[in-house]
């Protein structure tokens, strides 16, 4: 393990990373551009709907802890993504964003996870919001690292 993190690992796992070096130039390239630049594991549409689904909980509770520290539901964080237009999602009711929201966290059957759906697109954000978190992490993490190594 790269990192004693499970999201940071499973970020790593499905970037596919070579190494720790390769991780943070990854890592980098995404702060620079955003998970919108097409990152390897990140670009299918089916890619991110299988890393969002099968990293719900690591996701939702570095979420829940972002959205705590903004003073944010966890929603309302998800519905402030430039990715996600609520209009779109809810069908132009933005009230109702909350509730499909958590339907999609929570659906376990996975039977309507369809690139073109509310499902897809809320997958889809999750994904690209773990690789901006742990991206922006990652850097900061290596940059502190690369300033305490000049500093001996």
């Amino acid at each position: 393990m790269i990192y004693d993190n499970s999201l940071f690992q499973a970020v790593f796992d499905q970037l596919g990373s070579d190494d720790k070096t390769d991780f943070i130039a990854t890592c980098r390239n995404v702060n620079i551009g955003g998970a919108w630049g097409g990152f390897n594991g990140f670009c299918y549409s089916s890619e991110v709907r299988e890393f969002g689904r099968k990293n719900m909980p690591l996701i939702v509770q570095a979420l829940t802890q972002e959205a705590q520290d903004l003073g944010e539901s966890v929603s309302g964080l998800v519905a402030s993504f430039n990715c996600v237009d609520v209009d779109d999602v809810t069908g132009c009711a933005p009230a109702d964003f909350e509730r499909i929201f958590w339907r999609v966290v929570y659906d376990q059957h996975n039977d309507n996870d369809d690139q073109d759906t509310t499902n897809g697109e809320i997958l889809k954000a999750l994904s690209w919001w773990t690789l901006e978190h742990v991206a922006f992490r990652v850097e900061c993490e290596a940059e502190y690292e690369e300033q305490e190594a000049r500093r001996a």
